[in-house]
């Protein structure tokens, strides 16, 4: 083989590895789209791994109590605020969770918590992921009553008010403790520190049951 084959060669070869490099899944179809579900008699449809396609931030209601979707783990909450990973499915409302913004907050109050939200939206026609991990010197839970001083991480979404019949407007927050032993819907709080992460869902998807 002569000096010009060799050469030929190795840039047909350099420029096969170069092809293979820059190749890459496809990205989901449901990136940056928050997905609201109607639960209807039939409710098959919703199962972990069809929620998992979608998002992995999401929460939910069932019979049965209160679901969080965090990551790929479902989290069950009962009446009495007793959480059970070892179940699946039941999230009505979800989104791939990325951070668009993120601050550290000091002691604050929901009432406080609310207003610094609504200030930092950008818009405000927008639904709003909302994660806000770290410490708590009280919490109080709509399904398990005043918790005291706590930590772990509260997830869910603020609603802006044309969705109204869909979801109540405003923030529908759940809160799971460090051990993942207990939660529920948020009903006040006082964050002693903590990180709160917000991403903005640009896009909206509406999922409805074969039957209601």
């Amino acid at each position: 083989m002569n000096a010009r084959s060799i050469i030929l060669a190795a840039l047909a070869l350099a420029s096969c590895c170069r092809e293979k490099a820059v190749e890459e899944p496809p990205a989901s179809p449901f990136k940056d789209v928050l997905t609201l579900t109607r639960l209807g008699p039939d409710a098959s449809w919703s199962t972990s791994s069809n929620i998992l396609e979608r998002g992995d931030f999401g929460i939910g209601v069932t019979t049965q109590g209160l679901v969080i979707l965090a990551g790929t783990t479902f989290h069950h909450l009962d009446s009495a605020g007793a959480a059970d990973s070892n179940v699946t499915g039941g999230v009505d409302v979800l989104t791939f969770f990325e951070t668009d913004r993120a601050f550290d907050v000091g002691e604050m109050n929901y009432a406080i918590f609310k207003n610094t939200l609504d200030w930092k939206r950008t818009a405000p026609a927008r639904v709003q992921a909302v994660r806000v991990t770290g410490a708590f010197s009280r919490l109080v839970l709509d399904n398990a009553g005043d918790r005291g001083a706590t930590r772990g991480t509260i997830r869910g979404f603020f609603f802006p008010d044309y969705l109204r019949g869909l979801r109540e407007p405003g923030y529908d927050l759940y809160f799971l403790d460090d051990k993942e032993t207990f939660g529920g819907r948020v009903a006040d709080f006082t964050i002693q520190q903590a990180r709160i992460e917000l991403d903005e869902c640009p896009s909206l998807a509406l999922d409805l049951p074969e039957k209601m």
